[in-house]
């Protein structure tokens, strides 16, 4: 029998409850610490075993980069947050949360230092961008 370990979050003011797997809560740096240092925190966790979770980290931002880390397409929290956010918000929630939603891409040249096309003499030396996967 192979059992998962479900980890309970609940939201503050609003009061909404999530179960994050190990592996969700691995992608979440700030949530896995928490978790791994509960002990080190006071308040952290109710009497009924869930995670608080305060201001900056609102359950309607939240679940959104949630969702866009399983399915690992960042374009999906911008589809799953309703026009009137302030994507600015959500952008500093996932700083805050430590995660890595938009890595950077990956550039062909290691050593590429000039980035101003009007300083850059050698117009054959420009960025090329390699998929990230």
């Amino acid at each position: 029998m192979n059992e998962q370990i479900l980890y309970k979050f609940r939201f503050k003011p609003s009061n909404k409850l999530i179960y994050l797997t190990k592996e969700e809560l691995s992608r979440i740096p700030l949530s896995f610490t928490l978790v791994e240092h509960k002990n080190n925190f006071l308040s952290i966790e109710n009497d009924h075993n869930e995670y608080l979770l305060h201001y900056p980290v609102s359950y309607k931002w939240f679940i959104p980069i949630l969702n866009s880390l399983n399915t690992e397409q960042a374009y999906i929290l911008f589809n799953e947050l309703s026009k009137t956010e302030n994507i600015l918000d959500v952008l500093q929630l996932i700083d805050y949360l430590c995660i890595d939603l938009f890595p950077s891409p990956h550039l062909d040249e290691q050593n590429l230092r000039l980035l101003n096309p009007m300083i850059n003499k050698d117009e054959k030396q420009r960025l090329v961008y390699r998929r990230v996967n």
